[in-house]
């Protein structure tokens, strides 16, 4: 055995420096052995010496520019450099030489390749942050996306996408407040449903149901109208129950679900200290916030108050959460997400977002984009970072340049509810809130509002769910992923449809359980336990009556 074979085999036993050493000694005296230079460059590699693997992989070409084992060593070692530059060249030299060669042949077409995919990201990337820089936010992001597509692993370049995307929410937002007023509030138009005889917690109470109101005077206050949750609670108990309720907002949003009041004037400030006087049960949505001339605190206690968490942004303050409740013993309610109250399990109630199914009993399951030229796949973030749309859109790209039919993205923003509903009937799959592996782990994650829309609508829904929320939902007809599954998962739904057509069939029905009559009894048995700490509920109880 001679002193490279032996070299060689010290190598692969994992005896380096022996090895080196050993090799190392053929070179003494001047000696030049291509052999040894290429081996020495590898341990080098393995050393994460590069500069010197560089130097002896020059040195070994130096002697023979045609020794085909350096030429594949280095060209693998600049293409981890991304120096294609310098590949490709040393690639067709050899080719040029030995064009029987096919090993080298099929190299020189995958490097090249990929030398113009380099220089593809290069421009996307330089387009991208010019367009960026001139508030083009739609051009931004198209660059963006093809580069990511190309080459997921640049933070940077994602960081520019998600200000792309956050440009052209807030542009979208300025456009439709434009024409906002224009459009009916989704769920409560306060000029329809106001009783012009009555004020207070009586003022939204239809003139015919005042006799049955010898219940409690509840009062949701909230930073805005989370998904339309309070004032579709609001309507409900107003209307069909023996309680009363008001909904306070401190800001409008763009969504329009419709509000009651809106602490934007001195006059409407007045009105709200009067509901908190004469309040029995406070219901606060995402936090309590501080309401200007009032000290909450003076009229909160354990038996007359709950928080109702809904937003992801609330999910990532967890620890503000668990603090806060392990503090003041109030009770909270929680949308399945166990990660976001850990420590505090006795202070919190598992609660299911509320959602009427039959208000989109006209649409059924639609599978026929597998038989379309062109799928749309959808997704309308209220918040890109938190819904995870910087990993989606490149993700989307991606696939469409796997398979034969043209995938497209509608991607809606900054719109009303009502106006995404339109654009969500359009899409044939529907991508709700994804993370990552590790976020799903840490924050966990749950269907929301927007699945269960796109469900009604009869599409295909994806959405990061984790085991927490699956134990409570385990025939949810909903595809689970995290941001790394979804580009194998899109793939599976259109090559395998019969795990579709199973999963699909049974969507209509799993809705039916968030139906508001079903939720609004829930939140009524969470009031009483609350305010009596007796868990057993006696439905003949005027306090559960509903009509």
């Amino acid at each position: 055995m001679n002193n490279i074979d032996e070299g060689e085999r010290l190598f692969a036993e994992g005896r380096i420096k022996e090895a080196e050493e050993l090799l190392l000694s053929v070179l003494e005296n001047g000696n030049d052995c291509k052999e040894a230079y290429n081996n020495l460059a590898i341990i080098s590699i393995q050393e994460n010496n590069i500069e010197n693997a560089i130097d002896y992989f020059t040195k070994a070409l130096e002697i023979d520019p045609f020794y085909k084992t350096t030429v594949l060593n280095y060209t693998d070692l600049l293409k981890t450099m991304d120096k294609l530059e310098i590949a490709v060249p040393l690639l067709e030299t050899f080719a040029k030489r030995n064009p029987q060669d096919k090993e080298i042949q099929q190299l020189l077409e995958d490097n090249k390749l990929l030398s113009k995919i380099s220089d593809d990201i290069i421009k996307y990337n330089e387009d991208g942050t010019k367009f960026l820089g001139n508030n083009e936010f739609e051009k931004a992001k198209e660059c963006y996306v093809k580069s990511l597509a190309l080459n997921d692993n640049q933070p940077g370049i994602r960081k520019g996408l998600l200000l792309a995307l956050d440009g052209i929410l807030k542009d979208n937002i300025c456009e439709t407040a434009k024409h906002i007023t224009n459009i009916r509030p989704k769920f409560f138009a306060k000029e329809e449903e106001i009783n012009t005889k009555r004020n207070l917690f009586l003022k939204y109470v239809p003139e015919e149901l005042i006799p049955d109101k010898t219940g409690l005077n509840i009062l949701f206050i909230s930073d805005f109208e989370v998904a339309g949750n309070q004032a579709r609670m609001m309507k409900l108990i107003n209307n069909h129950t023996t309680h009363k309720s008001r909904n306070i907002i401190l800001k409008k949003d763009y969504l329009n679900y419709g509000e009651d009041i809106l602490l934007n004037t001195e006059e409407n400030l007045n009105e709200v200290h009067e509901l908190i006087s004469e309040t029995d049960f406070f219901h606060f949505v995402r936090l309590i916030p501080d309401i200007p001339g009032i000290n909450l605190d003076q009229y909160l206690r354990k038996n007359n108050c709950l928080i109702d968490y809904f937003g992801s942004e609330i999910t990532n303050n967890k620890d503000k959460v668990v603090d806060f409740h392990r503090e003041t013993g109030f009770f909270g309610l929680n949308k399945c997400i166990h990660e976001m109250y850990k420590d505090a399990e006795s202070l919190m109630y598992h609660f299911s977002t509320m959602f009427d199914s039959s208000e989109y009993s006209k649409f059924e399951t639609d599978l026929s984009f597998y038989d379309k030229q062109e799928i749309v796949i959808g997704h309308s973030p209220t918040s890109p970072k938190i819904k995870g749309t910087h990993y989606i859109l490149p993700i989307i790209e991606r696939i469409n340049n796997k398979v034969k039919q043209k995938i497209t993205t509608n991607l809606t923003m900054g719109k009303t509810n009502s106006e995404a509903m339109l654009e969500k009937a359009k899409c044939d799959i529907y991508i709700d809130c994804l993370c990552t592996a590790e976020d799903i782990e840490g924050a966990g994650s749950g269907a929301s509002q927007n699945s269960y829309e796109s469900l009604a609508l009869g599409k295909v829904t994806i959405c990061s769910m984790d085991n927490f929320y699956l134990s409570f939902y385990p025939d949810a007809p909903i595809f689970s992923s995290t941001i790394e599954e979804l580009e194998d998962l899109i793939l599976n739904i259109l090559n395998n449809p019969d795990i579709v057509t199973g999963k699909m069939n049974k969507a209509k029905s799993w809705l039916k359980q968030f139906s508001p009559n079903i939720i609004m009894k829930k939140y009524l048995q969470i009031y009483h336990y609350v305010k009596t700490g007796d868990q057993v509920v006696n439905s003949f109880d005027s306090f559960f009556k509903t009509f």
